[in-house]
């Protein structure tokens, strides 16, 4: 056996001591930024960037590349394929909007796509939750790395969990109650609900202060948004404490800023002990405990937080300056402390470092961003300067900046399944074990063991143990992604007297 029980060991206790993903973030965060290329030359975006780093955006289609009636094409682009992009077929399920080739339930050409079909947000684990344009407004949840694509019935789509549950804050265009306006909560898992999907709902009484309206949920089911009546402006940032399976309490009001109740909650993290979410409330971005609904950052006045990572230590979004002409920043705020100071970044810093990252020299501006993760990868758009052509402005385009090098193998990820992860520490043990790939593909038959090998030696063994280390910690948040020590060391020892077993 190549590799020692005290070696091994030694990966359990700094996986338990290690904070996990980056938390502050600094213009020197980033190795590259990355032109994130379209399917076809028409203006395009990106919604969101998953903990594995794979982005789903939109395009517009070829029947209305000026954008004029919302006909959005969905896209997605995987980390695993270095970014090719895909247009989403969806497991060739296809919803069509009927103005616009046929009627519901057509099939999808190969390499062809949805219309109507809106970026929305994207969760860390890897799904796209919100609203697509069929006959109206209807919500979906879309599988990204398997495309599998699903419609969850009338409505417009939050932000979803990592479980396949959606708020879904309006059903109809006009009309009262069962025909029209209601907040509900979808889920993937229930077609065969009496309403198919829905497995919740509130009926708004049009004037009463605690009506709900859901914007978005996370992995411990507590749901986010705004209460107050369908007529009255504005309304309250609210939350919502699941009570059961499906079963939600009554919507609590939290701290909002000025004498009057204004605000709105956009989006949640997934931290199990303190939970932050994050909108807006008098023209200030801020960040909510959610646990007390108390305001614990402010990120002052004309600033707007956007989104949050999964593990509640990064929030982008934007701040206006009333500069001649007025201007607006994109801005990442980070903490390492749960918000009780926290750094602000302005992400053009980046484009005038002296040393840029990789790629950078290629982008004149950043315009705006969609999504963090927890290992600080960012996803937006920008301007680009056109091969040939000097400093001119192409049109906007689609950037990564990454804090992680873009490998051919992504380094870590020895289970093959597009991320860095607890699931990856036995498949490593067995790579160091194996005596070649081989040996190493019988007992991990979809694994990869190139992926064990991080310094790139050109096999799997020790000197690779610390760089896995620090890309499985790099991956790791507060989400449950490193367990506790007792549990690793016995997981560790588990697999090492296996492994034994079977070469003796």
């Amino acid at each position: 056996m190549r590799t020692s029980l005290f070696a091994v060991l030694a990966i359990s206790i700094v996986l338990t001591c290690n904070p996990g993903a980056l938390g502050v973030m600094t213009a020197k965060s980033f190795v590259a930024m990355r032109h994130i290329e379209p399917p076809a030359d028409r203006a395009y975006m990106a919604a969101g960037i998953t903990n594995a780093g794979d982005l789903f955006g939109e395009i517009n289609p070829e029947h209305d590349p000026d954008h004029n009636n919302h006909h959005e094409q969905p896209v997605r682009w995987l980390r695993s394929t270095n970014y090719e992009p895909e247009m989403v077929n969806g497991g060739l399920e296809h919803v069509v909007h009927p103005c616009c080739g046929g009627p519901p339930g057509g099939a999808v050409a190969p390499n062809k796509s949805y219309w109507g079909i809106h970026s929305g947000f994207v969760t860390s684990d890897g799904y796209a939750t919100g609203s697509m344009n069929v006959h109206n407004w209807y919500t979906y949840h879309y599988d990204i790395v398997n495309d599998v694509f699903t419609a969850l019935g009338p409505g417009q789509g939050g932000s979803g969990n990592n479980h396949g549950l959606v708020p879904s804050p309006w059903q109809d265009c006009c009309g009262a109650h069962g025909g029209g306006y209601y907040s509900k909560v979808v889920s993937v898992d229930a077609a065969d609900a009496e309403i198919p999907y829905e497995v919740a709902d509130w009926f708004p009484t049009f004037f009463l202060e605690t009506d709900p309206y859901p914007s978005a949920i996370n992995d411990q089911d507590i749901l986010v948004g705004t209460m107050g009546g369908l007529f009255s402006v504005p309304r309250t940032p609210m939350k919502m404490m699941p009570t059961g399976e499906n079963k939600w309490g009554d919507p609590i009001a939290m701290e909002f800023l000025g004498d009057t109740a204004n605000g709105s909650v956009i989006d949640i993290s997934n931290n199990p002990d303190t939970p932050y979410a994050i909108g807006s409330t008098n023209d200030h971005g801020v960040v909510w405990d959610v646990t007390t609904g108390q305001i614990i950052a402010d990120f002052g006045p004309f600033s707007g937080a956007q989104r949050i990572s999964s593990d509640g230590t990064k929030v982008v979004g934007s701040k206006q300056f009333f500069t001649i002409p007025p201007s607006s920043e994109p801005i990442v705020w980070s903490t390492d402390n749960g918000w009780q100071d926290y750094t602000e970044l302005g992400l053009n810093e980046v484009l005038a470092l002296e040393e840029p990252p990789a790629g950078a020299d290629q982008w004149v501006e950043i315009t705006n961003v969609r999504g963090i993760n927890d290992a600080g990868q960012i996803v937006g758009s920008g301007d680009f300067i056109l091969a040939g052509e000097g400093a001119a402005r192409a049109g906007q385009g689609v950037f990564l900046l990454d804090t992680i090098p873009l490998l051919a193998v992504l380094k870590g990820d020895v289970n093959n399944d597009g991320a860095i992860d607890n699931l990856d520490i036995t498949p490593f043990i067995a790579a160091l074990a194996a005596e070649d790939e081989a040996a190493f593909l019988t007992q991990v038959p979809e694994g990869s063991y190139a992926a064990a090998d991080i310094d790139d030696s050109g096999e799997p063994n020790n000197l690779d143990i610390t760089p896995f280390i620090q890309r499985l910690t790099d991956s790791a948040g507060s989400t449950g992604a490193v367990p506790e020590p007792a549990s690793v060391i016995t997981l560790v020892l588990g697999c090492m007297l296996a492994h034994r077993r079977s070469r003796q």
